[in-house]
């Protein structure tokens, strides 16, 4: 198994990446700096981060650089992510630096102002109402309370009118706006007394967080990014923070302006874009995790260490069968072949499935894992590489999965003979219950990966599989993109506009994402009073008949709704796909089939025909 945080060890080819990210921060003339590093959910960006501000550090042992870690979403919720930021920087200073006594002056000043910016954003909007109406009474408590809350002090009763005066007053912002525009200035003369040479504010996890807290925390930042030797590193998709962006300033108007770009753009200076891993870095990638499963520690290590250096000595020309093969007189061999066999195999068709997904490849491997690990405490070996094909059927093309698993359901020794034909031609076409499934490139690809299963009894691999029939894999396992959870979105918002621009989306998406959406929108469909909900029916049909390439993955869904549950209401829609210019006859077939159960939905389709 593997667990799913980031990790020193470049198993992803990122040496220039982070050399380059390196380099900038250790760059004196460009100080101080603001650094993206953007890429997917799981792309490996703490990863990369990682490895840079170990390399700083080992390169340079004349300079006292400290790092901060920030993660935004740990405090989701539980506390104000600007003033939160605000106050780990300040104590990473005071528990790293060396400050005189003026320094620690200039230090409790700027934690004063950070306790202002919280007095405003806790106890003044608490007490704001009850300041406005003027109940003095009921101000001497609450504000009491919440002041001794806030600083753990009482207030004496001659007093508080004087706090309510005091607090009043930052509401209207005066004294805390002039205490901000000191805060760059004292916070550069701060980290110049603490002799730090450089400090490195390494904010992760941004894009999980809330737009209200990415908001807070760019707003944080914007306080010292042009002051001193600092460096900020954002790590995030840039996609969801310029969603935050323009979620908070949507009343701007203006033609051709992107503010979500525009402001990112004059945040960060040095933007990092990780691209998406192809099938060769994916099974690098794959066999790396496999090696470290497989062997120990050591031995792993040695193994990487010796491919990887001939990687990187002749990264245009490597391939890692060649590196494997040097391993020909070691006892081991057959075993490694073994894994490279299996990394092969789940390459090509993982990188197109999964957009090349580092985190999801490695989710994909430890639900393997653990199938192996169930099956062997019950005395079952199951074949790895028959378990992952098996298990690509499963990620990639439920329907045919599920119609595999009715098949060796029904065969008395568990092998379905229908992979005969479709892997060797033996048989009849137009008898055999998966061809509609295994039409398209990708089902080209997969049965030409090894083993053949035409002679396979699957039973043993699809009892462990099993689960998928009652909970599909969703998104707890395998979670869609940002722009795939963005199109799912529109076309369940209800709108005719936002179910035309998800459509028109639908190119932007990964396989796996498209798939995924349809069998999502399949389950949610809601029945009321008999009927589907007319709503979610439209716009599941309308999603799964203009994603041609992937009919032959989603047409099952369309086949199980039942015909005599159709709302009227979609007569026109289904009319409307029947006017195209090469209506499926497949779909034609099941329209037909709900027509002839469905009288009234009949009418209606007969009515639009008319029209």
């Amino acid at each position: 198994m593997w667990k799913d945080s980031e990790t020193e060890i470049d198993y992803l080819n990122f040496g220039h990446l982070t050399n380059l990210l390196t380099n900038l921060i250790d760059n004196d003339k460009l100080l101080p700096a603001t650094i993206g590093v953007y890429g997917d959910w799981g792309s490996g960006k703490s990863s990369l981060i990682k490895m840079a501000i170990r390399n700083l550090n080992d390169q340079n042992d004349q300079e006292k650089i400290v790092t901060l870690n920030f993660n935004g979403w740990m405090f989701e919720g539980y506390e104000d992510a600007k003033t939160v930021l605000l106050e780990s920087i300040l104590d990473t200073i005071e528990k790293n630096g060396t400050l005189t006594s003026k320094g620690k002056q200039v230090l409790k000043g700027l934690f004063r102002s950070v306790d202002k910016l919280k007095l405003m954003s806790k106890g003044i909007k608490y007490s704001v109402d009850l300041i406005n109406t003027g109940g003095i009474g009921i101000i001497v408590d609450q504000v009491a309370s919440k002041f001794k809350e806030i600083t753990g002090e009482d207030i004496p009763e001659s007093q508080i009118e004087k706090t309510v005066n005091s607090i009043r007053e930052e509401l209207n912002l005066t004294e805390l706006r002039e205490d901000l525009k000191l805060f760059q200035e004292n916070f550069a003369e701060l980290l110049e007394d603490s002799k730090i040479d450089k400090l490195v504010i390494f904010i992760d996890e941004l894009d999980r967080c809330s737009p209200d807290t990415i908001i807070e925390t760019l707003e944080a930042m914007r306080l010292f990014v042009f002051t001193g030797n600092t460096i900020f590193i954002i790590g995030a998709d840039e996609r969801h923070i310029s969603y935050s962006v323009e979620r908070k300033f949507s009343e701007i108007k203006g033609n051709q302006i992107d503010i979500g770009k525009e402001y990112l753009e004059k945040l960060v200076q040095y933007p990092i874009k990780i691209p998406q891993l192809d099938s060769n870095e994916v099974e690098f990638y794959v066999f790396c995790l496999l090696l470290e499963d497989t062997f120990d520690i050591g031995k792993s290590m040695s193994i990487f260490d010796t491919i990887n250096k001939k990687r990187r000595n002749n990264i245009l020309d490597f391939t890692l069968s060649n590196a494997i093969s040097e391993f020909s007189e070691e006892d081991y061999y057959n075993l490694l072949s073994g894994i490279y066999s299996t990394a092969q195999q789940l390459a090509g068709l993982l990188a197109v499935g999964l957009n090349g997904n580092p985190r999801q490849c490695k989710r994909f491997l430890n639900s393997m894992r653990m199938r192996e690990i169930m099956a062997k405490s019950y005395g079952i070996e199951l074949n790895r590489n028959v378990l992952t094909k098996i298990m690509l059927v499963e990620y990639f093309k439920p329907a045919a999965y599920e119609q595999i698993t009715i098949l060796a359901g029904k065969s008395s020794n568990g092998i379905v003979n229908e992979f005969s034909f479709l892997e060797n031609g033996v048989g009849k076409e137009d008898e055999n219950a998966l061809m509609t499934f295994f039409q398209d490139d990708w089902s080209e690809k997969w049965l030409k990966i090894n083993p053949s299963l035409n002679d396979k009894d699957l039973r043993g691999y699809l009892f462990f599989t099993r689960d998928s029939l009652r909970n599909p894999v969703k998104l707890s396992s395998l979670n869609l993109s940002k722009d795939a959870q963005k199109t799912l979105q529109m076309l369940t918002s209800g709108g005719s506009a936002t179910l035309e621009a998800a459509v028109k989306s639908k190119d932007q998406l990964s396989l796996f994402d498209r798939v995924e959406i349809s069998k999502i929108l399949s389950s949610d469909i809601k029945i009321n009073n008999g009927k589907y909900n007319f709503s979610q029916f439209k716009s599941f049909f309308i999603w799964v008949t203009s994603n041609i390439d992937i009919l032959d993955e989603t047409i099952f869904f369309l086949n199980s709704l039942d015909g005599e549950k159709i709302n009227i209401g979609a007569g026109p829609v289904i009319f409307q796909y029947l006017l195209e210019s090469h209506p499926d006859n497949r779909v034609i077939k099941i329209i037909q089939s709900w027509r002839n159960k469905n009288g009234e939905l009949d009418k209606a389709i007969e009515k639009s025909e008319v029209k």
